[in-house]
């Protein structure tokens, strides 16, 4: 009788699309790398059989020579050739994050999270740590438990939860939130966390190794502080009493604290790996919008305004620098080097408008236009705003929208 396979499951229906898709951007790659071609020097797409290991340096490396020439030589390109190679940037600049993108895709699927929105799941850490603390607090038996984060190098409250008076609980947390703990030697935590082993905090109140802002809001007589280690490395902390019992805590409960934060850690070790796989995915869609930012100031900038006619017949348009016919402005160096999105923002300046309120008119990053103000600032020589909105009116520049 014919052979009879099982259904492909799930993770290998996903892992078929991911092949798919990835050969699919292989092709794109190599179209767009051909294009790149016949401007600037690109060396060749490696093959292999994950038919995208590679890929990244070689787009990297294209973007940054088509971006070379356009400095290099904008005045010497006519303005289809500009406009052919700022949108080349662009494209290679989008494959590369694609590229990048499949990378961690296929990292998320190894991890068994099949689809594309990483930052988009419910289960992220923090909402572990949260739920780590209720459930250390309802089914381990301690009255309050408070959980740490190591961000850098400080520590964040992530969440607070008591057994009763739920209002102190809140006010407590906004407390710690409010008054993140330095790391360092000095620290009770630093040491629990050095140390890579629970303790009893026995009389932190009159401890000067406790962080005092946190525990005279809490005014605990003693906690168990317990180590949440993920691959052996410290992420943070958990610190659990008895306070509404009126007891201290003590070994026991120092033991029953450490081993439930024990399974938290093996828990927490797939959410911190998706965390960090969604913070390379945003590095890389911010790097995309910084090429084409890049690229927008190039067609904002002077040398998209026409040179000499390169045949005959052709209109073209008033160079940037010149005057309005018949204004009887008196030229400038300075206010001519002004390209014509600076004079765009150097007439919404003069409204009064915030960095904020122009960036949304112009539609680009506050980034960008805050280097606008910065290059307008220095061209014109000008110590503030104010005083580049008042020279460029002396100048004869007109500065109203």
């Amino acid at each position: 009788m014919p052979l009879e396979l099982a259904p492909v499951s799930g993770p290998d229906r996903a892992l078929a699309a991911a092949a798919r898709r990835r050969s699919v951007l292989r092709r794109d790659v190599a179209d767009a790398l051909a294009r790149a071609r016949r401007y600037v020097v690109v060396g060749p797409l490696p093959s292999s059989d994950d038919g995208l290991d590679g890929a990244e340096q070689v787009l990297i490396a294209a973007v940054a020579g088509i971006l070379d020439r356009l400095h290099a030589e904008q005045h010497g390109l006519s303005g289809e050739q500009l406009a052919r190679l700022a949108d080349l940037a662009v494209e290679l600049q989008r494959l590369h994050g694609r590229v990048r993108e499949a990378a961690l895709d296929r990292a998320v699927v190894a991890l068994g999270a099949i689809g594309h929105d990483v930052g988009d799941r419910e289960d992220s850490v923090d909402d572990r740590l949260r739920r780590a603390v209720r459930e250390l607090v309802e089914g381990g038996g301690f009255d309050r438990a408070l959980v740490l984060r190591f961000r850098e190098n400080r520590m964040e409250a992530v969440a607070t939860h008591f057994r009763t008076e739920e209002g102190w609980a809140r006010d407590c947390h906004a407390h710690s939130v409010q008054h993140p703990a330095p790391l360092g030697p000095g620290l009770l935590e630093w040491q629990v966390a050095h140390n890579r082993r629970p303790a009893l905090a026995l009389d932190p109140m009159h401890d000067p190794h406790a962080w005092a802002p946190m525990v005279h809001k809490f005014a605990p007589t003693s906690y168990a502080s317990t180590p949440v280690l993920v691959g052996g490395e410290a992420v943070g902390i958990m610190q659990a009493d008895m306070y509404f019992r009126g007891r201290d805590v003590d070994a026991l409960d120092r033991d029953v604290a450490a081993a439930f934060v024990s399974g938290l850690g093996r828990d927490l070790e797939r959410g911190l790996l998706l965390e960090r796989l969604h913070a390379q995915r945003t590095a890389v869609r911010n790097l995309v919008r910084e090429t084409e930012e890049t690229v927008a100031n190039f067609r904002g900038a002077e040398l998209w305004r026409a040179r000499a006619p390169e045949t005959a017949g052709v209109q073209h348009e008033p160079a940037a620098t010149a005057e309005p016919a018949g204004s009887g402005a008196p030229q400038d160096a300075a206010l001519a080097k002004l390209t014509r999105r600076e004079r765009e923002v150097l007439a919404l300046m003069a409204t009064g408008a915030t960095n904020a309120g122009i960036a949304a008119r112009l539609v680009v990053s506050e980034h960008t236009v805050k280097s606008h103000v910065e290059h307008i600032l220095g061209k014109l020589r000008a110590a503030n705003r104010a005083e580049a909105v008042a020279r460029a009116a002396r100048l004869g520049h007109r500065v109203s929208t």
